[in-house]
């Protein structure tokens, strides 16, 4: 999940949902979890 905002820096992990676990080096479950996006970043995307 990605949200729009200025707190935080560009690709920031803000929360965690859902916990990760790994078995040795096999990811069994990856975690869930919400990513800052710059509002100005999206805005810009948006006039090309």
């Amino acid at each position: 999940m990605r949200i729009d905002t200025d707190k935080y820096s560009e690709d920031t992990v803000i929360e965690e949902f859902q916990k990760g676990y790994y078995i040795k080096s096999k990811v069994l479950r990856p975690a869930m979890v919400k990513v800052a996006v710059s509002s100005n970043e999206k805005k810009n995307t948006h006039k090309e």
